[in-house]
Formats: C-alpha cells, sequence, structure tokens
C-alpha cells in the first residue's frame, strides 16, 4: 500500500490571531510569517505523524496492488477521520482502468475526536471485482481530515503543538549549554497520544 496526497489543506490547525499569537505572548505580526510558514506546519506534520491522523480536510489517494481475497474483509483507510470515498479504481483483465460503481459497496466513516480509521466492503450480494494486479495498482481515492479549519481541530491536539511551536520559537538552536535536550516536549507528546491510530 502507498499513499499520495491529492490535495492538500486550505488551511492551518492553528488559528495566529486567537491561538499561536496569544500562547507566544507576542505584541506584534513580526514573527508571523515565520511562525505561520515553518513553526506551525512543523507541529502539524509532527501530530499527524505521532498520530496517524489527518488534521484538516484534504484528499487522498491510496494504491493497492490487489483487492482483498475475502468479501468479508474491508478495505481499510488511514488518516482517519473518514469524510468520504470519491471512487474506487481497477485495471481489468485487458488492462483498462474500470471504476467500481458506489452502489456495489458501503463505506464507513466513525466519528468523533478520537475515532478509528473508515474502510470499504462489499455489500452482502456483491462480490470484490476481478482486478489485473501488479504492475497495475488498485485506486483509491478519500477525502480525509477533522474538518475544513482550525475550529474544527480537538482542543488537545491544539494545545499539544501549541506546546510544541512554544519550544520551537524559543529555542532556535539544536542545543543549549547546561540543559537536557528532550527531542519533543514530553507534555505535547503526551496531549496527542489519546488520539494515537494505527491502522491494523
Amino acid at each position: 500500500m502507498r499513499l499520495s496526497l491529492k490535495t492538500a489543506p486550505s488551511a492551518l490547525p492553528l488559528d495566529w490571531s486567537t491561538e499561536v499569537k496569544g500562547h507566544l505572548r507576542l505584541d506584534s505580526d513580526d514573527e508571523q510569517d515565520r511562525v505561520l510558514n515553518v513553526l506551525v506546519p512543523a507541529a502539524r506534520t509532527w501530530a499527524e505523524s505521532a498520530t496517524g491522523r489527518q488534521l484538516i480536510t484534504a484528499t487522498w489517494q491510496m494504491f493497492l496492488g490487489y483487492f482483498p481475497s475475502d468479501n468479508a474483509c474491508p478495505i481499510r483507510l488511514p488518516k482517519p477521520p473518514l469524510q468520504s470515498v470519491t471512487h474506487v479504481k481497477y485495471y481489468d483483465s485487458n488492462g483498462v482502468q474500470q471504476t467500481w460503481a458506489s452502489a456495489n459497496y458501503t463505506v464507513t466513516a466513525p466519528a468523533g475526536e478520537k475515532c478509528g480509521g473508515g474502510f470499504i466492503l462489499p455489500k452482502a450480494t456483491v462480490s470484490y471485482p476481478t482486478a489485473y494486479g501488479p504492475p497495475y495498482e488498485i485506486e483509491v481515492e478519500f477525502v480525509a481530515g477533522h474538518g475544513a479549519d482550525a475550529s474544527s481541530v480537538p482542543g488537545l491536539l491544539k494545545a499539544g503543538m501549541l506546546l510544541l511551536v512554544g519550544e520551537l520559537f524559543e529555542r532556535r538552536e539544536e542545543a543549549i549549554v547546561g540543559t537536557i535536550i528532550t527531542r519533543v516536549p514530553v507534555a505535547a507528546r503526551d496531549l496527542i497520544l489519546p488520539f494515537l491510530w494505527e491502522q491494523p
């Protein structure tokens, strides 16, 4: 399985004026560009990598070599929370790409801040298509994320990212002489741990 980001998020998971600026105790916007273009994206990448989640709405493509051999086995989708499945495409025995009709499968998208991953399963009277395997791939395009902007991101995830942004803002060097170096602030890590999700 491999993933490809098709449409990146159109917003950051932290808002400058209502969250970041106050957290950093800044009186001006002089540091805004650096914080929003470097530090907040770094915190977002860390949070998403650590939890396996998608914070702000994005479109992903997942590529598989084969459909499951058992119709009772779902196609599990990463990057929860799942919002929707755009399409499932595969190659037939003639090497022609086909779209598996959405009427043939159900999409389960668990809800909630700490939800698990969504999945696709054939309907009771339907089987997975017969697909031609590698070098061709099955393509599943889906939309995932907590929402379109920072207001949709769970508070604990925001708190963890804000702690990391504050740490990166205050400590601009790799190391400070006479201190113990911690790669990721423990408090920030502990805040996001309840959101950890690993694909089965």
